[in-house]
C-alpha cells in the first residue's frame, strides 16, 4: 500500500518543483517523478535518526532501505549529519532546501546559495555535506539501489498522474 512516508517525500518533491517553476515566472509543471536527490537525503536523515524521516508506514520500501543502507549507519556522512542536526537543528524543510541546491551528481549549486539555502545550513556545512554525500552515494552503491527500485518509483509516479492531470 502507498504509505505516508513515500507520500511525504513525493509531495515535498512535487511542491518544490512547483515552487521553483512558479518562482521563475513559469507556469509549467513537470510530470511528478521520484527525485534521487530527495530520496537520498531522506535516507541519509533517516539513518541519522531524524524522526521526521523515520516513518515505517510504507513497509515494502522501508525494508529495502534498511536492507541496503543499514550497513552504512556509521558512514562519515551519517555521523556528520547527526552533528549538524544536533548543533544547527537541520531537519524537516532544511533537508529539502539542501536537495534543491544539489545538481544531478550531488554537486552543490553555489549561485545565490547564501540567499536561498535554509539558514540552518552554513556555507561550510553545505559544502562538506555535499562532498560527503557524493562519497556516501558511491560507497553505498546507491546507484544500484535506485536502479533496483525503479519499478516501485514508476508505480508511485503513476499514482500521482491523476493529480498532475487535474492541476495542468
Amino acid at each position: 500500500m502507498f504509505g505516508n512516508f513515500i507520500k511525504y517525500i513525493l509531495i515535498a518533491g512535487f511542491n518544490l518543483s512547483f515552487t521553483i517553476a512558479f518562482a521563475q515566472g513559469k507556469q509549467v509543471m513537470d510530470k511528478p517523478k521520484v527525485d534521487e536527490r530527495i530520496e537520498i537525503l531522506s535516507i541519509v536523515f533517516r539513518l541519522a535518526g531524524s524522526r521526521e524521516y523515520s516513518s515505517d508506514v510504507f513497509k515494502r520500501y522501508v525494508d529495502r532501505i534498511n536492507e541496503h543502507y543499514n550497513p552504512f549507519k556509521q558512514h562519515e556522512l551519517i555521523n556528520f549529519t547527526k552533528k549538524i542536526r544536533n548543533e544547527n537543528g537541520i531537519g524537516y524543510d532544511a533537508v529539502m532546501s539542501m536537495a534543491i541546491h544539489l545538481d544531478g551528481q550531488f554537486n552543490l549549486k553555489q549561485k545565490n546559495i547564501d540567499e536561498t539555502l535554509d539558514k540552518r545550513w552554513s556555507r561550510d556545512n553545505a559544502k562538506q555535506f555535499a562532498k560527503l554525500l557524493k562519497k556516501f552515494y558511491k560507497d553505498s552503491d546507491s546507484k544500484r539501489f535506485f536502479h533496483d527500485n525503479q519499478a516501485l518509483y514508476n508505480e508511485v509516479e503513476a499514482r500521482f498522474l491523476p493529480i498532475y492531470e487535474h492541476l495542468k
